[in-house]
């Protein structure tokens, strides 16, 4: 029905001037980010929602810094162990100074804000890399209708401005290969370091970034542009690195004693209650068990490791079924568990009724269906590009009509295979996906552009 629909609109979208096609998808973006400000402001400000976890840990942590407090930071500590929320506490403690203790609506409208900007960005991306303007209403429509994007607007744990500025970074990479203008990636810089702030798994883009830049050397024969991408990867890790040593400096701490991230990795290779590779706080044992020290986990997370993938090579069939469950309840929660997510309150007696049928009424399905239903279309289509994508560079190899996409244009896709192969081997969250489903929007809406102009210019125009 979609692809029907698409292809309809195509046909008659392609008869219109180029001005006035302009003009659609112009409308059709300020569209977008009207309908988002104005019921996002309403939800950000509405909503009963309040953090809860690791969200409140990091938002405490951020209060009591703001304080002079540091017991969080000592090796043992909440903070202390789990060093990759340093950069969370920290924006915390910088929105307590401005807007008070726990003052949670202000950061809620930053997350609207970094909405807005995954919307805005995957649209300009897509004018640099796409020439069918087509491409981009329909991106318009598919942004407006990625629910799990609205949905996470009052959750505090860095997922929205991470993969905004993720986004962000694509256009910029996008006017740089376009243009060749050094100011474009000079902008990266900035974004990579705040996404790698904001969440850690950023590093997976940053790599994409690094994959980009060595493609582009390769294609211009100039191997100094493969620096672009460790330059990123280095200034995200000095920021990091800077912020354990004004922790260090400020609390008398150290740092570089936390988890070690092989703990992780173990933990998503465990079943835990029916759930491969979920949260099972195997973590936190083995480092109490081994007196919070790093080294001495480590071994200990290593030696596990070694154990389980002999399990794993012993067993073909078990590994098979693990890795096919923990990859579908990853990637196949309509909501990326964006539903789940954002349910608490501080008194389920007390609240307005719009959020009890949004959690537990009759508006709760409605969301699930829509959802489902986008992800299906978007997982398709994401196909459909990865096919067209794949015959148009066969094509350009055989010196075929039609020259290859611009690098740039497949950002998004290096990015989810590294998200894909990160949900394979880290701890299992359907959260975790959520950026590379919103990457994933940007090129089903090329898939869909293209699948649908090749079905008007083969049967629908005269020759």
């Amino acid at each position: 029905m979609v692809f029907c629909a698409s292809t309809t609109a195509c046909f008659f979208f392609n008869k219109l001037s180029g001005k006035k096609q302009e003009l659609i998808c112009r409308i059709a973006l300020i569209s977008d980010l009207v309908i988002l400000m104005s019921l996002g402001l309403l939800y950000a400000l509405k909503t009963p929602y309040y953090p809860q976890g690791d969200q409140l840990i990091c938002a405490a942590f951020g209060m009591y810094a703001k304080q002079g407090n540091y017991e969080m930071l000592q090796p043992g500590g909440q903070i202390g162990m789990c060093e990759h929320q340093k950069g969370l506490t920290f924006y915390h403690e910088i929105m307590f100074h401005l807007f008070g203790d726990f003052n949670f609506k202000p950061e809620y409208i930053v997350n609207l804000l970094c909405t807005l900007g995954i919307v805005l960005g995957g649209y300009e991306f897509l004018k640099e890399v796409c020439e069918k303007k087509f491409a981009r209403l329909l991106y318009c429509i598919i942004a407006l209708t990625c629910l799990p994007t609205f949905i996470y607007i009052p959750y505090l744990y860095g997922d929205l401005p991470s993969t905004a500025f993720s986004v962000l970074i694509f256009w910029m990479l996008a006017l740089y290969e376009k243009r060749s203008k050094i100011g474009f990636f000079l902008a990266t810089i900035p974004l990579g370091l705040l996404a790698l702030q904001f969440r850690r798994n950023s590093l997976i883009v940053l790599i994409a970034v690094c994959i980009f830049f060595i493609l582009l050397a390769f294609k211009h024969k100039k191997i100094h542009l493969c620096l672009g991408g460790f330059v990123l990867i280095l200034v995200g890790f000095v920021g990091i690195r800077s912020l354990d040593i004004m922790y260090s400096e400020r609390s008398g701490y150290p740092y570089g004693v936390g988890f070690p991230s092989i703990l992780y990795i173990d933990m998503g290779l465990q079943e835990y209650y029916g759930h491969p590779g979920a949260c099972n706080d195997f973590h936190k044992q083995v480092y109490r068990d081994n007196n919070s020290d790093k080294k001495a986990s480590a071994e200990y997370g290593k030696m596990w490791l070694h154990d389980r993938l002999e399990e794993f090579k012993n067993d073909p069939a078990m590994a098979k079924d693990f890795f096919k469950r923990k990859i579908a309840e990853q990637w196949f929660e309509p909501t990326m568990e964006s539903l789940r997510s954002t349910q608490s309150v501080p008194d389920l007696n007390n609240v307005p009724n719009w959020y009890t049928n949004m959690y537990f009424g009759p508006l709760y399905a409605k969301i699930w269906f829509i959802c489902n239903n986008h992800q299906s279309m978007n997982y398709a289509f994401l196909t459909v590009f990865a096919v067209f994508s794949v015959l148009q560079i066969v094509m350009s190899l055989k010196n075929k009509k039609g020259e290859c996409s611009m690098i740039s244009t497949f950002l998004p896709m290096i990015a989810i295979v590294g998200g894909f192969i990160f949900c394979i081997i880290w701890e299992a969250k359907s959260r975790y996906m959520f950026p590379y489903y919103v990457f994933a929007t940007l090129l089903s809406s090329m898939g869909l552009s293209e699948g649908a102009d090749a079905i008007v210019k083969k049967f629908f125009t005269r020759t």
